[in-house]
């Protein structure tokens, strides 16, 4: 999910024969709760064994979440757009709260996808803040450390309508 529309990101399956794209209803449409995706690979083999994967763990979707997902994918204008708006206004929210608190937190702007890796300028690692910051003020942020990248990065969600108000409680917690 490209955020500007004259910048271009060609699928990885498409650039290198041995690599494999993914894509589902949770970034581009906002639905995560559907749990439902799709690969894409010029390699047949590697489709295989994922699918005998999938398979062993189950051999199904939900039905109501493969008719919600028919629907969206159906009527993508009402979900698409929508959701990258909101993303391009959380991500300005957070460029500017970033920008305030630039002594506590770098911040890499994205050109793509709903999340992003912050760096955290502090002493304590990534992962006692964010249990610091979740123990206490309720706001959740994946540590760099559940990524094995490290301990001075957080993942940050755009995708959240009360993106705002969660910013001003983090503001908050940083005064």
């Amino acid at each position: 999910m490209i955020h500007a529309q004259k910048k271009q990101i060609p699928s990885i399956c498409d650039i290198y024969e041995n690599s494999v794209s993914l894509w589902g209803m949770a970034k581009s449409f906002g639905l995560a709760g559907m749990r439902i995706g799709w690969l894409a690979s010029h390699r047949k083999d590697i489709l295989q064994k994922i699918v005998s994967f999938k398979d062993y763990l189950s051999i199904c979707n939900n039905a109501a979440g493969e008719v919600l997902t028919y629907i969206a994918l159906n009527h993508q204008e009402k979900f698409i757009e929508p959701n990258i708006q909101k993303i391009i206004y959380n991500k300005k929210l957070f460029l500017e709260f970033a920008k305030r608190h630039n002594q506590i937190i770098e911040f890499v702007e994205p050109i793509a996808g709903s999340t992003a890796l912050v760096k955290l300028n502090i002493k304590c690692s990534s992962l006692e803040y964010c249990e610091k910051l979740v123990a206490q003020t309720g706001i959740m942020m994946v540590p760099g450390e559940m990524f094995d990248f490290g301990n001075s990065y957080f993942r940050i969600g755009f995708g959240r309508k009360n993106f705002a108000e969660a910013l001003e409680v983090w503001d908050e917690f940083i005064k």
